[in-house]
Parts: C-alpha cells; structure tokens; sequence
C-alpha cells in the first residue's frame, strides 16, 4: 500500500515538473518574440491641430509625423536602446524640448536588422554631430521601409 502511495506522489510530481517546464519555455519564448520587436521612440509631441504641429516643429529637421485618431504624433528619434535615446535627446534638451519615451512594437523585419546595426554606430558616436546624422538616417528608414510600405 505504500509503494502505490509512493509511486503516485512521485508521479503527480514528475508530471508537474514536465507540464511546468512546457508552459515556462513557451512564456519565455513569447517574451523573447516581444522583446525582439520592441523599439522605443522619442516623443517630442503630440498635436490635434496640424497647423501647430507645423508651426511648433518647422524647426526641427530630423522627425517623424504619424497621425492616429485625429493627432499627429511627433518623434525625433528610435532605437532598441534606451541608452541610445538618452544621447539623442541631449540633441533636443539643449533646445529646451521635453521628451518622452514611448514603446512600440516594430513588426517590419528587415528595419529592426538595420536597427541594430545602427544602434552600434550611436553607441560609438563621439560628437553631437555623428549622433545627428546616424538618427537622420534612421528616421529616414523607418519612414521609407514601416510607414511608406
């Protein structure tokens, strides 16, 4: 009798350990999914009237305009890092703009490769100016490859 009880506990224990490990590698597996398509933007602003969006930004050179439920979204950069975005936005705040940083999934693969790749050259960007010209790029990017296909 207490070997059934043995093999039963021993069991119920093995099968939870299998179910457990089965649910936690696809939680984790998800995550990395999402992870990997997360990219954070540097919100300058956002509007309800076009005419001050245009006004308040004409300028700024280097920026991106969506439009979602009647607002135009403003950004003035993108990364995958936050570190990266706090070097951008020293570009701004010298100006005297608030920034914020906004969370978004990027679903465009080939921009997320380039992504990365420019990431690297921000993160080794010496003066303000290579910094600029790497964002101006990247906006660029994001523009032709996410919003305009």
């Amino acid at each position: 009798m207490n070997k059934k009880i043995i093999l039963s506990v021993v069991f119920t224990m093995l099968l939870g350990i299998a179910t457990a490990k089965v649910v936690y590698s696809k939680t984790i597996s998800s995550d990395d999914k999402k992870s990997n398509n997360t990219v954070y933007f540097l919100q300058l602003g956002v509007y309800t009237n076009k005419n001050s969006m245009q006004l308040d930004t004409k300028s700024i050179e280097n920026k991106i305009v969506t439009q979602e439920n009647d607002k135009y979204y403003v950004y003035v950069g993108i990364s995958k890092s936050k570190k990266n975005l706090e070097k951008i936005s020293k570009l701004y705040k010298n100006d005297g703009y608030s920034l914020y940083i906004k969370e978004m999934s990027v679903l465009n693969n080939e921009f997320l490769v380039n992504l990365e790749q420019f990431d690297k050259l921000i993160e080794s960007a010496k003066t303000n100016e290579e910094i600029n010209t790497i964002n101006m790029v990247i906006l660029s990017s994001y523009e032709e490859m996410v919003i305009k296909s």
